[in-house]
């Protein structure tokens, strides 16, 4: 019995806990806005759910993989075709089967590098992986903080502007590539054409910036805010919570009320508000009320952000083109017998050269525009805070511009290569095998 009532207890405090947790929960809700920092603890949870979710479902996945047979039989399903006699149950294509030594390893790996028009490829392949791979890594966070939308937001406009023009342009050059007879000349004056579009539409991305956010303070000779200033520097301010408040007078952003030089409001005025007291006498603001000094940023108005999606679309849909004829150019170019020493090759040199530096040289780039850094969780300094928009766009946008020069000179050299080039005929089980498709996402999208 004294069992019953004490798990009966436990259940009527925990009950009791649930209930005032979700009504502290809603009600600081309602005074959220949507520039309200703290917002970044809700999507944390959020972000960490999706990626359990997805985890487990790739597992099943993978659990359901493993009760297919190591082997499938071919099938013949033409009846009207000849018979050949049975090979098993495996499809061999002429040339990929050699025997494995060090020494072909090593004929292969010089035949790979006297071959000027695949090395070319591999580096235009590399450069291609190093922007889209980084492009698509922090494209999300880079318009977060230029133009000031929610994560939500951001991530759609990531696929709208980068998956989905991706997969047109490839199915575009498909039809082109199947229904018109392009010359290797072709195929490379129409790459070399779409590496100087992408070179321009991201010099001409720069433009499309906003105003970063005012905040107050002086700046630190490596270019930091410095958040503390005469009026609050006795206020005793703890800076492990970012709480911005914005004085509407002059439309500057406080790191906090108590960075704003602001005391809360005696609750002996108004008892019925003691929950969430008024900063009041905000020595630092030129207001001094709630009213004047709402909580979260001030709002600045641009409406820059889907021109910036719509012209990023526009630029990955015309250079996606082409792919189809670059991945047939390594095909035509590389013997058969070399083909998956070529993708090794390849498959290493953009691992090496695009995968492993992108995301370090793209996150750089965030972390050198940084103005303000939280001081919350880390011994040094934690998330970036404010952006320098100026800054913050010519690096990126200009990074990426800079390296496809380098792309650019290079297809220009495969189109007075491959002038008088020409596409032989190819085994339609090699052109379309999962080799050949997986190679055209990888120049394309990184993956």
């Amino acid at each position: 019995m004294g069992m019953n009532v004490s798990y009966r207890a436990r259940t009527h405090c925990f009950y009791r806990f649930c209930v005032n947790c979700s009504s502290l929960f809603w009600a600081g809700l309602n005074t959220f806005t949507d520039q309200d920092p703290r917002w970044l603890n809700i999507r944390a949870w959020h972000v960490t759910m999706g990626i359990l979710l997805i985890g487990l479902l790739n597992f099943i996945a993978a659990m359901v993989m493993l009760l297919f047979p190591p082997e499938f039989p071919l099938v013949n399903n033409d009846p009207q075709a000849p018979q050949k006699p049975p090979t098993g149950n495996k499809l061999v294509l002429p040339g990929y089967r050699r025997p494995l030594s060090i020494r072909l390893v090593k004929e292969d790996v010089k035949k790979l590098l006297r071959n000027q028009m695949f090395l070319t490829r591999v580096a235009t392949v590399v450069i291609n992986v190093f922007v889209l791979s980084g492009l698509y890594v922090f494209l999300p966070k880079y318009l977060e903080a230029q133009f000031y939308v929610q994560p939500n937001a951001a991530n759609i406009a990531t696929a709208i502007a980068i998956l989905l023009p991706t997969g047109c342009g490839i199915l575009v050059g498909c039809f082109l590539y199947r229904y018109w007879d392009l010359k290797p000349k072709h195929t490379t004056m129409i790459t070399m054409t779409a590496s100087m579009i992408f070179f321009v539409g991201f010099l001409l991305l720069i433009s499309f910036r906003c105003e970063t956010r005012d905040m107050a303070g002086d700046r630190f000779p490596n270019g930091l805010v410095n958040i503390e200033s005469k009026c609050n520097a006795r206020c005793g301010c703890v800076d492990t919570v970012f709480n911005p408040v914005c004085d509407v007078s002059t439309m500057k952003n406080y790191f906090s009320a108590c960075r704003a030089g602001c005391e809360p409001e005696p609750p002996t005025q108004h008892p019925a508000n003691t929950s969430h007291p008024t900063p009041v006498n905000c020595l630092c603001a030129s207001s001094t009320t709630l009213a004047r000094i709402p909580a979260g940023f001030c709002k600045i108005l641009c409406n820059k952000f889907w021109p910036f999606v719509f012209l990023l679309f526009l630029i990955l849909f015309v250079c996606s083109i082409p792919t189809v004829g670059s991945v047939m150019l390594i095909y035509r170019t590389v013997p058969s017998d070399l083909m998956l020493m070529a993708h090794l090759f390849m498959a290493l040199c953009v691992g090496i050269f695009a995968l492993f530096p992108s995301p370090m040289v793209f996150g750089g780039m965030m972390d050198a525009s940084c103005l303000l850094w939280s001081a919350q969780g880390c011994s040094g300094h934690g998330a970036c805070l404010i952006h320098d928009n100026d800054d913050l766009a010519f690096r990126v946008s200009g990074t990426i511009s800079g390296v496809k020069i380098l792309g650019l000179l290079i297809e220009i050299f495969i189109f007075w290569k491959a002038r008088k080039l020409e596409f032989e005929e190819v085994e339609p089980a090699i052109m379309w095998s999962p080799d050949a498709v997986r190679l055209a996402f990888t120049e394309t999208v990184g993956r």
